[in-house]
């Protein structure tokens, strides 16, 4: 088979990129209206967009070769309390969703205030906690995106790692609208939603979409 010359690689790998896009931002519209679903879509195309396995080679890294330093925002995290200095650092509950409530509704919030996030590089964000729960082992959003991706969306398999089964059978992360019940919530789904989010935003900074011209 045939290769494709240098310049017109490269036009294919922008091309697929404007489709990822594409589908991160319906993907998360269809998160914000509610359907949870949809964060199977944005699992596949993060997983395509930034996991490195073997001969496999993400699409990030066919047009910069470090692509895992490009900046990325999120959430700040928590400044020490110099007054807890003396005790053992320890996070109960951590979960890197950004979430909306209306009308007693929750959904995804699709976009975010860079003002009130720093900035990290991809590779760091990609391995930073996404989820700690009671119970678990801390997980990474890669731990959750590729979990989803693999076990959920592009296949689907009951065999699961046994911290991420924990995790998706916790009862930790429970709310209640109105007078009704505690209800759990698919948080892994929101997480992968939120990092859909920033690195959409990402993306969009990083690789404008006029390049793809």
């Amino acid at each position: 088979m045939a290769r494709l010359e240098t310049s017109e690689r490269k036009q294919f790998y922008l091309r697929s990129l404007e489709d990822h896009k594409k589908l991160l931002r319906s993907a998360i519209n269809g998160m914000a209206e509610g359907e949870l679903v949809h964060a199977l879509n944005i699992a596949v195309s993060i997983r395509a967009l930034i996991y490195e396995s073997g001969r496999s080679k993400p699409l990030l890294a066919q047009l910069r070769n470090d692509y895992l330093n490009l900046p990325i925002y999120s959430a700040k995290e928590p400044a020490p309390d110099p007054r807890l200095a003396h005790l053992q650092k320890m996070t109960v509950l951590h979960v890197a969703a950004n979430i909306q409530i209306t009308a007693e509704k929750m959904s995804l919030r699709p976009t975010f205030d860079t003002a009130e996030c720093q900035s990290y590089t991809l590779g760091k964000w990609w391995t930073n906690p996404g989820l700690v729960v009671p119970g678990g082992a801390p997980l990474s959003r890669k731990d959750i995106v590729l979990g989803i991706a693999n076990k959920e969306g592009a296949h689907v398999d009951d065999d699961m790692p046994r911290n991420y089964r924990t995790m998706l059978e916790s009862k930790s992360v429970r709310l209640r609208f109105g007078e009704g019940e505690y209800e759990a919530v698919n948080i892994t789904r929101y997480v992968c939603g939120t990092a859909g989010v920033e690195l959409l935003d990402c993306l969009a900074r990083n690789f404008p979409s006029e390049d793809a011209t």
